[in-house]
């Protein structure tokens, strides 16, 4: 997603990590990743959380490596398990039965595709979720389907939404201030688990 993949870039800047290279690859990891890998994929990105003990702004890995697991639990950062799902998960009552089946802390659509696509190439992996809308938090149907691949909106169908039903922009603004919370943390500790690596 571009809004992800620019608070990684601005993260990594400030940090002075240049040799780290960003890529946004859009929902659903559909894109062409190319031949070749890197030594190490980190798959960062936000996420929706299924555990409802996490809130917006608390932070997910997903990897067995257990020297990235030590330099997590020093960083603050919750070791548990990102759910891949192919369908966009909206409301709360989804999310409670996906907990139930899954245990997994939260869902996003490209982890698991990301992994597979890594682990073929010889590369490590570290999936990385930071939660933006919670477990106790519903999707509007009607924001979702005005965004694109890359998730960045699109003007029309957004502008069409809003002129359709008015009560989106409550739905959107709550969106934007979880985003304005969970989109710097990412960037940070995308920055500090990279670093981590690079010096181990």
């Amino acid at each position: 997603m571009h809004n992800e993949a620019a608070a990684i870039r601005r993260a990594l800047r400030t940090s002075g990590a240049s040799e780290i290279s960003v890529r946004a690859v859009g929902i659903g990891a559909k894109d062409e990743l190319g031949a070749a890998a890197p030594a190490l994929v980190i798959a960062a990105g936000l996420a929706g959380g299924l555990n409802p003990t996490l809130n917006t702004g608390d932070a997910v890995v997903d990897t067995t490596d257990t020297r990235v697991q030590a330099g997590c639990e020093r960083l603050g950062i919750r070791i548990g398990r990102i759910h891949t799902s192919d369908e966009t998960i909206s409301t709360a009552q989804h999310k409670a039965q996906l907990f139930e089946t899954t245990c997994a802390d939260c869902v996003d659509m490209e982890n698991s595709r990301l992994r597979a696509w890594a682990l073929s190439h010889g590369a490590a992996f570290i999936g990385l979720r930071v939660i933006c809308d919670t477990a106790r938090d519903a999707l509007n149907a009607d924001l979702l389907g005005a965004i694109d691949a890359f998730g960045s909106p699109r003007p029309f169908p957004l502008a069409a939404v809003i002129l359709r039903k008015p009560g989106t922009i409550r739905s959107m603004l709550s969106l934007w201030r979880q985003s304005r919370i969970a989109l710097p943390r990412l960037g940070e500790l995308a920055a500090s688990v990279a670093r981590d690596w690079l010096q181990a």
